[in-house]
């Protein structure tokens, strides 16, 4: 077995297009994700691979991009053959409701006695125009709100400082964020 991979063209846009995808969803930087691994794969290497410009990979290189990624082995070779990869602790889909997420969820949304805005509204004045749309199903507005929550976070996060370290831990330093 060669010590490298070749890749083919093809190969190297699925791969830059998974790699991208999930350094997203796991909210870091290029440098972010190289160093918390211990600066494995290099920097350099994740940008050539996210380029689609590594036409060759060793295959320690993408054990340590597995690794970063926090991928099951064998996810790369999944993503260049056109599948999916297999992050690392997959959970199954939440039950129907009564799961302790959803009831979270739930109390945010209701609304307090004598309130006009539910606890995950607050004071957030974007927040509360998403929640005044007339057509959208409240499970609707709560995604958006959602959505926009976490684009702020992984933005503060993306700004460096004390406060982009660790996720908000209450309500109210998420409207801060």
């Amino acid at each position: 077995m060669s010590r490298t991979v070749e890749l083919s063209p093809r190969q190297r846009e699925l791969l830059a297009d998974a790699v991208a995808t999930r350094r997203d969803e796991l909210g870091v930087t290029q440098a972010e994700l190289s160093a918390q691994n211990g600066g494995r794969p290099s920097l350099a290497t994740i940008g050539l691979i996210e380029r689609g410009d590594r036409a060759s990979v060793r295959r320690g290189v993408l054990r340590d991009l597995e690794d970063a990624l926090r991928w099951e082995r064998g996810s790369v070779e999944a993503v260049i053959a056109g599948r999916d990869p297999t992050p690392i602790g997959r959970q199954e889909p939440a039950p129907e409701s009564n799961s302790e997420p959803w009831t979270i969820l739930a109390s945010l949304t209701e609304l307090p006695e004598g309130a006009r805005y539910p606890e995950i509204v607050g004071d957030d004045k974007f927040f509360q125009t998403i929640w005044d749309s007339p057509d959208a199903p409240e499970d609707d507005r709560v995604y958006a709100i959602i959505a926009v929550t976490s684009h702020r976070l992984k933005k503060s996060r993306h700004r460096g400082g004390a406060r982009a370290a660790a996720a908000p831990s209450s309500r109210k330093e998420m409207d801060r964020a």
